[in-house]
């Protein structure tokens, strides 16, 4: 079993909740089931190097993508398709990132 760390917050979508962790991952789940099941692992979207505990994490709009804030600092938005970074910010500021929301476009 991959051990992910203990959960620090959740983000949820219409098809997804994300779980986020101490070691910097995310566990996705399916929010129809009640359970994960025992012969299916939920995924999970880890960094590659050393990351700081998850503080905030959003869905998009069109749930294609998820950004995760982290106690570092550091912003990583995750394409859920392909379950990479997409993008990340770093060194901006040094605070844990408590919050996050994506907006919908004025003209909708």
């Amino acid at each position: 079993a991959q051990e992910v760390g203990l959960p620090t917050c959740v983000a949820a979508s219409n098809k997804l909740v994300g779980v986020g962790t101490l070691r910097g991952a995310v566990v996705l789940l399916d929010n129809k089931l009640q359970d994960v099941p025992k012969d299916n692992k939920p995924q999970v979207l880890s960094p590659g190097e050393e990351a700081s505990a998850v503080t905030s994490a959003a869905f998009s709009i069109d749930g294609g993508s998820l950004l995760v804030g982290h106690k570092s600092g550091q912003l990583a938005l995750w394409d859920l398709a392909s379950q990479k970074v997409a993008c990340v910010v770093q060194d901006v500021h040094s605070s844990p990132v408590l919050s996050l929301a994506f907006c919908r476009p004025s003209w909708q």
